[in-house]
């Protein structure tokens, strides 16, 4: 099957390291078993129009670009849009500003003159026939490739924004208004869980259920139990973790993930004088609305100095950063997966996690479950599993077993098996010029 694959989310991590988030992590881990699948004819685009950062991060991992559709009839970007065009003539530039009348026109010259309107598609029409499979992993579906007969399959992680506002800044803009709105009927749907499948197909009750697929995510290779002590207290020195242990939280800052009743649960820990020589350690990039959480760690006063907020980690340093800590703790309100207790189980860690949404897919029987608010009793379980090797051996046995049960060779086999039920469209659509 001839498989045109989006990667516009790689190359935003060529630019920025805040775009490594858990979907660059699936999109990277998704496109290397599509290579090695001999069944799949794999072409891969920039629908964001990202040309450059795509290619240099396919070189840059040694795949070369010769998969890759380039817009134009050469294999290159040219100059003009690489210096301007990328930067300020993008798609969404285009369509919010061009109903500034006089911008109108001046799109329209720059357009003729330079031969650009072609660069705005990242998929040339030679492509966009019921041959080919289109797959975004991330991004809505582009106009042009919608009215087209070409086979579309897109990935949809969860619907959080639309089902809780609350947790975001003006949610109504939010991009899954827009990834959402460009399905239609003719469009397979790929859910990361049963959790978020359930969501959409509420949200969405004119879309098949049968045409949405579950595909279970994976934590990476590069994620294992580390047993070399020295690597584990490098880390420790870089990212200035001072206790003897620590109890760690990975994710992106913002209210979303309950950090407070953490920041809390921890405080009144230390306070009692029952966990000596810990440390709580706060792992993730600033997210919004992140005000109350950094707050919660001052009203901390007498314990403060025990949060560690590393911001940013290397992927390189994960593992040593899970493998160190004594407990993994998530207690966020809603997830459409939760791929960081799957990569702390991978490394053979005991997790505390809250019981919600998709989060008890993961973790089945092979950690402690708590509801999202449950403060005492986030207490007590770390307590638990402070002072009980044995409970923590136990957690740790049966986290490496529940972690191999996700492997991205299953979740590329349950990608293909979308591709291979996805609705041809019944009838060829007028195609745009």
């Amino acid at each position: 099957m001839k498989v045109i694959f989006d990667i516009s989310v790689l190359g935003w991590a060529q630019k920025d390291n805040k775009a490594r988030t858990g979907v660059f992590r699936v999109i990277e881990n998704l496109l290397a078993q599509l290579f090695q699948d001999p069944r799949v004819e794999l072409f891969l685009c920039s629908i964001d129009g990202n040309f450059e950062n795509c290619i240099s991060y396919l070189r840059e991992k040694g795949y070369g670009d010769s998969h890759f559709i380039y817009p134009g009839k050469k294999r290159e970007i040219p100059l003009f849009y690489k210096i301007v065009y990328s930067k300020y003539f993008r798609e969404e530039w285009w369509r919010t500003r061009s109903t500034l009348f006089p911008l109108f026109f001046l799109f329209a010259f720059i357009d003729k003159v330079f031969a650009l309107k072609k660069m705005r598609r990242a998929i040339p029409k030679q492509y966009l026939n019921s041959h080919f499979i289109f797959h975004s992993p991330f991004l809505p579906i582009p106009e042009y490739i919608r009215l087209s007969n070409i086979s579309k399959v897109i990935t949809i992680y969860d619907i959080i924004p639309i089902l809780y506002p609350k947790y975001f800044v003006n949610s109504k803009f939010h991009l899954i208004h827009k990834i959402v709105g460009s399905i239609d009927r003719e469009t397979s749907v790929i859910a990361i869980s049963e959790c978020t499948k359930s969501d959409f197909c509420k949200y969405r009750p004119d879309i098949d259920p049968s045409q949405v697929f579950v595909t279970y995510l994976a934590a990476s290779e590069s994620f294992y139990k580390v047993s070399d002590q020295d690597s584990i207290d490098k880390i420790k020195t870089k990212y200035e973790i001072k206790s003897k242990k620590y109890i760690l939280t990975l994710c992106t800052i913002e209210p979303r993930k309950n950090l407070e009743v953490i920041i809390r649960a921890f405080s009144k820990l230390v306070i009692s004088r029952d966990v000596p020589d810990t440390d709580l350690v706060l792992v993730g990039t600033k997210g919004w609305n992140y005000d109350a959480i950094f707050n919660e760690i001052e009203l901390s006063t007498e314990i403060k100095e025990k949060i560690v907020v590393t911001g940013y980690a290397a992927d390189s340093d994960l593992a040593q950063l899970y493998s160190g800590a004594v407990c993994f703790v998530y207690m966020s309100f809603y997830e459409g997966f939760g791929l960081p207790p799957l990569e702390a189980m991978k490394c053979g860690i005991p997790v505390i996690v809250s019981n919600s949404s998709s989060i008890p897919e993961v973790i089945g029987n092979a950690g402690i479950l708590l509801e999202p608010t449950d403060e005492e009793g986030l207490i007590r379980n770390l307590l638990r599993v402070l002072t009980d090797r044995t409970l923590r051996e136990d957690l740790s046995r049966k986290a490496i077993a529940q972690a191999k049960k996700f492997d991205w060779r299953g979740c590329e086999r349950q990608t293909v098996q979308a591709y291979s039920n996805n609705k041809v469209p019944e009838t060829a659509k007028i195609f745009l010029n």
